[in-house]
């Protein structure tokens, strides 16, 4: 993700970071880190693509250092084919006892290195455990540890983070929380205009500094969400829709027409579909979500909203910082939609039957073969359960002397 890529320290506990896209999450205090290249290796193996090594923050916690070692020893894996990050455990072996074979089992959750000040426990990071520059630290199965000799492995409780109260990043702190600039949100704070205007002033530069690195990448969705490489060849489904819509308009009274009809094209295609689809990217794709994620989506996905709504945008120094930094954009993609309304008006009718025939259409061919194979995979994954549940019974079409011919490994 962004703080991946730019180094920016993230919270385990709130998922604040210094580079957010949301002003509730952004990491207001000043944190200390240094930049780790460390190398790496999965449990088969597996190396990073690029030259062995991953880049981490003395400041991460140890399941954070987990995280990225993961994504970036399984970079263009599908997810539900990686291993679970909950059954790999991480191993640090210092350079200089490389030699030696001597690993540690790391864990957030050490009460012996964990510092305890303020009567708040944190979660141990890299630096807790002084990891440096060119250690390797390894993602390995539980109870299948590095292959060094077992006296030299310090197995450490595992706890989730869930279950202490523990603090990482931001400490706990008492009176205004600028994040959070509404009234109700707010203790012993006698002006609330001027500390609205502090917290987005204040986020405002941070905040546009992260959208400007993802510009590229939103600019590309939302022309994929205006279909502009497509755009005389509107799906007959959105037509279809939007032209039943037109057709409901004379039940509605003349001076609510215009309004009603487009909030209904609105309901109906972004929010129930694109801001669905943008928020839950894991309902489409078969990929991870990070927690850090959700505030970004939910980010641009208001975005996209506030280009499809007609209200008026009314910003002033007291709105918040999430809308004053995407206020431009959200004036250039308004005028992209009116136009992408008009050419879906435009568009010749198409009757239901195009719309189901075109529904029925595969997108790509069907691979039978792959999916021969992914049965077959699952076949010997659960084996001895499925021919358990064949054994004879009455109506049975599949016998269990047909599984194990089927499930049969080949001759070497």
């Amino acid at each position: 993700g962004i703080n991946a890529e730019y180094g920016g320290p993230i919270d385990c506990v709130t998922h604040q970071a210094c580079n957010a896209l949301s002003q509730d999450k952004i990491l207001s205090e000043s944190i200390d880190h240094n930049k780790l290249m460390v190398k790496a290796s999965g449990p088969d193996g597996t190396t990073p693509p690029r030259d062995g090594f991953v880049s981490l923050l003395d400041c991460d916690t140890i399941s954070q250092a987990k995280g990225k070692l993961y994504r970036a020893i399984y970079p263009h894996q599908p997810y539900s084919q990686r291993p679970h990050l909950d059954t790999l455990t991480l191993l640090w072996t210092p350079a200089n006892s490389a030699s030696s074979g001597a690993s540690l089992e790391l864990s957030d959750t050490d009460d012996q290195l964990s510092d305890n000040t303020n009567d708040r426990r944190t979660f141990n990071t890299l630096a807790t455990y002084k990891v440096k520059n060119n250690d390797t630290l390894a993602l390995t199965m539980f109870n299948n540890y590095h292959p060094a000799p077992m006296s030299t492995i310090r197995s450490v409780k595992r706890r989730t983070t869930t279950e202490d109260c523990r603090i990482h990043l931001v400490r706990p702190t008492y009176g205004i929380d600028f994040r959070s600039p509404a009234p109700n949100k707010r203790s012993d704070v006698g002006n609330g205009t001027s500390t609205v205007k502090l917290a987005s002033e204040a986020y405002l530069h941070s905040l546009t500094r992260t959208k400007h690195r993802l510009e590229g990448v939103f600019d590309d969705m939302m022309s994929t969400i205006f279909m502009e490489s497509n755009i005389n060849n509107i799906p007959p489904a959105i037509k279809y829709l939007f032209d039943y819509l037109e057709d409901k308009r004379d039940r509605i009274p003349p001076d609510d027409a215009n309004e009603t009809v487009h909030i209904w094209k609105m309901n109906s295609l972004v929010l129930r579909f694109w801001v669905n689809i943008m928020k839950n990217p894991q309902f489409l794709f078969d990929m991870e979500k990070p927690p850090i994620m959700d505030s970004f989506l939910s980010t641009l996905s208001q975005c996209l909203i506030d280009s499809f709504s007609r209200s008026d945008l009314n910003l002033t120094e007291l709105s918040s910082a999430n809308k004053l930094n995407y206020n431009k954009e959200v004036v250039k993609y308004r005028k992209r939609v009116i136009s992408w309304y008009s050419d879906v008006l435009q568009a010749p009718r198409v009757d239901l039957r195009h719309v189901v025939m075109e529904s029925h259409l595969p997108a790509m061919p069907f691979r039978t073969n792959f999916a021969v194979s992914q049965l077959l995979h699952f076949a010997l994954k659960y084996r001895e359960q499925i021919s358990g549940a064949l054994r004879p019974q009455a109506g049975t079409t599949v016998t269990q002397s047909d599984f194990d011919v089927v499930c049969k490994p080949p001759h070497r």
